[in-house]
């Protein structure tokens, strides 16, 4: 069995296979009950990574336990079989009921628990499960981490600060990705550690923070060999792709050709191979790159692949994002409506922010509806003026004032004066 294991962790299947033919199952029914559970998991275990997904579900089906333990292990395997058929809402349910299971045991494996945590983590950054994003943030805190865990652990909390965040809840954010800094296993993670804190500055609106992370990140980027990975860490590269998109175009494509040129670092057994997730990030930084150069057909093309992808995985905030693009090159206004619909579960999310924001440039394209007086009045409204200031600083009657206001209203669409001013801030009109 511990063959079989072994062999199938280090995909030679074919070896798996051959040592769990030697367990005949009239042997096997003379051992103890839990004995023949292990046994059961491990053909279950071994399926799966052979990419029988169906012949380790209909294995998990007949096994028979009570042990709190290998439920969980059972219930986690059901997950990532879910997970493989792009059901991921389903897999943090099994990951939520596997972990309180586990506690539930009079000696929880602190291994497997610390395992199902992070997978559990790495769901709730990606699809919207309040609730299990809950129990994972409360867990998280309290969970006494083993010596061995410290890429888990640096990965729950990058993926739980992003869950939050998304939520609106920046402060919780930051705090979690703050965390994970202080927990980065290597260098190369701890690329990804600068790049988080640099897309939360941008989601933020602290420009000028998130382009010193960025430096910082590009600076460690280059001084590292990236070829010597052994993990996801490579990841770390097609986000830097993306973000520097947003201010050097040119140097985020070089990022994305180092990228490709290690991508085959991510060994086979990472999540990132089981779903299409991996391609679509891939699809988003060239879109962004492309929109940055002023190539919009391309743009167009990966941000259309991208979100595909995204919306068929229900990755919903990642979608509203490509659909952002599409928007901005001239794909038109269905995408702004898609982006909206799509991130209609995050609605004080960053990405909420720039759709409401584009939606409301769409009513108002800008000040250009404005007549010149119409446009002076506005302007001395905006900085805190009455009906009288304007009236005296521009020459005029306050009764003609007012007219000019309800016309200005009328263009804005809005009913009052604080409706124009929330307008005009969210269109970035005010100084």
């Amino acid at each position: 069995m511990l063959l079989a294991l072994a062999s199938s962790g280090q995909g030679d299947t074919a070896a798996a296979q051959e040592a769990l033919s030697r367990i005949s199952n009239a042997s096997l029914r003379a051992q103890s009950d839990d004995l023949q559970t292990e046994v059961q998991y491990t053909r279950a275990l071994c399926a799966w990574r052979a990419g029988q997904a169906q012949r380790a579900q209909d294995l998990l089906r007949h096994m028979d336990t009570e042990d709190p333990v290998a439920e969980t292990k059972a219930l986690i395997l059901h997950s990532w079989i879910a997970a493989s058929n792009d059901r991921f809402t389903a897999q943090g349910d099994l990951l939520v009921k596997g972990l309180t299971t586990m506690q539930q045991a009079s000696v929880p494996d602190l291994g497997v628990m610390y395992k199902a945590l992070h997978a559990l983590a790495g769901v709730c950054r990606e699809v919207f499960i309040p609730q299990a994003t809950d129990f994972a943030v409360a867990l998280a805190r309290n969970f006494p981490w083993p010596h061995d865990s410290h890429l888990e652990e640096f990965q729950t909390f990058r993926a739980l600060g992003w869950a939050v965040a998304m939520q609106g809840d920046y402060i919780h954010g930051i705090r979690s990705v703050n965390r994970s800094k202080e927990l980065a296993p290597s260098k190369f993670w701890l690329v990804l550690s600068r790049l988080d804190h640099a897309m939360m500055a941008f989601a933020t609106g602290e420009a000028s923070t998130a382009q010193a992370e960025l430096l910082d990140a590009d600076d460690l980027i280059r001084s590292l060999d990236w070829s010597q990975t052994q993990n996801e860490e490579v990841v770390a590269l097609l986000l830097a792709a993306e973000l520097f998109a947003r201010v050097d175009p040119h140097r985020a494509r070089e990022h994305l050709d180092h990228y490709f040129a290690v991508r085959d670092r991510i060994p086979e057994s990472s999540g990132f191979r089981h779903t299409k997730r991996l391609l679509g990030m891939e699809h988003y930084a060239r879109a962004a790159i492309e929109q940055s150069l002023g190539n919009s057909h391309r743009a167009l093309s990966h941000a259309s692949a991208a979100f595909e992808i995204f919306r068929r995985l229900r990755f919903n905030w990642r979608a509203a994002r490509a659909a952002l693009i599409m928007h901005a090159c001239g794909g038109g206004d269905r995408w702004l409506a898609e982006a909206a619909e799509k991130i209609r579960d995050y609605p004080r999310s960053f990405i909420a922010v720039e759709v409401e924001r584009k939606q409301l440039r769409a009513r108002t394209p800008s000040l250009n509806v404005l007549t010149p007086t119409e446009r002076n009045v506005f302007e001395v409204l905006c900085a805190g003026g009455s009906i009288e200031d304007t009236a005296a600083r521009l020459g005029t009657k306050p009764n003609t004032i007012r007219n000019h206001i309800r016309s200005i209203h009328r263009k804005f669409g809005v009913k009052n004066r604080s409706q124009l001013l929330v307008a005009a801030s969210r269109l970035g009109l005010l100084q």
